[in-house]
């Protein structure tokens, strides 16, 4: 483990991502830069694109004591987004550790691709494993997409989960996420003290194979199923620019809404 902690910053644009990638290039940050990789310039073998950054901590008075730890920082545009979302709510649906190289090859292939498309749309580097032409990419997705239902099994995702929206007048700051394998439904449990949500964590994480789960801190309960779309299955944004390769003229209705992120400054 490099790092004690990680946050991830969404941009509207490559010139967004670019632009705040400069601010901590040229000193924009109180604490130093102590590694980089740039996964958009130099993809992942699976078509994995963001800009990281691992900053040591430098802090003065009461904060000193942190000092040495690194935190990851991650930049990458909606699209980007998108992808890494997509691909993760397949994988845990299906079980598999898409992201980390297993399970289905089809999948894998077309997320490899998807990824590719989503580059030359942002005019960066494409995957290593998809450098082709783009036609060639699209004729390879829309064959794909048919072999594994891609559209429908997306829209099926979306459908499927059993969600309760009541906590959304609750002041609690840390929410135990799970989501069920068998069921497909994501339970949310809220506390307002860090150290009973820690334990309830550990205790799930040792006990209970059935469910994937995670400890979050959110300022509104309501910003829950947009900070972590992964777990609440939200492939919208992806499926609505699959449709658009797979149907040119295609338009859209997905509306972008980032005023959210406002609360992770």
């Amino acid at each position: 483990m490099q790092d004690i902690a990680g946050c991830r910053a969404i941009l509207r644009s490559m010139k967004e991502v670019d632009r705040l990638v400069g601010v901590y290039r040229n000193g924009g940050t109180a604490h130093s830069i102590q590694s980089e990789d740039d996964y958009i310039s130099r993809p992942k073998k699976d078509g994995y694109r963001s800009h990281h950054f691992i900053l040591k901590f430098c802090g003065n008075g009461e904060e000193e004591i942190f000092n040495r730890q690194t935190v990851e920082v991650q930049l990458r545009t909606r699209l980007q987004h998108a992808w890494a979302t997509a691909v993760e709510s397949v994988g845990l649906i299906r079980h598999e550790n898409i992201k980390g190289g297993e399970g289905d090859t089809d999948w894998r292939r077309f997320f490899e691709l998807m990824s590719s498309e989503l580059a030359y749309e942002e005019d960066r580097e494409l995957a290593p494993t998809a450098d082709i032409p783009r036609a060639d990419i699209r004729k390879e997705i829309r064959d794909l997409s048919k072999r594994i239902k891609a559209v429908s099994t997306l829209e099926t995702y979306n459908r499927a989960i059993n969600f309760t929206d009541g906590y959304g007048h609750t002041y609690a700051r840390y929410f135990l996420l799970q989501f069920d394998y068998s069921t497909r439904e994501v339970f949310v449990q809220p506390f307002y003290s860090y150290d009973k949500g820690a334990a309830r964590y550990v205790d799930e994480e040792r006990n209970n194979q059935k469910r994937n789960t995670v400890l979050v801190e959110v300022n509104k309960v309501n910003d829950l199923k947009k900070a972590f779309p992964n777990y609440f299955l939200d492939v919208s944004a992806f499926t609505e620019k699959l449709k658009a390769v797979l149907s040119p003229g295609y338009k859209s209705s997905q509306a972008y809404d980032l005023s959210w992120l406002a609360a992770y400054r």
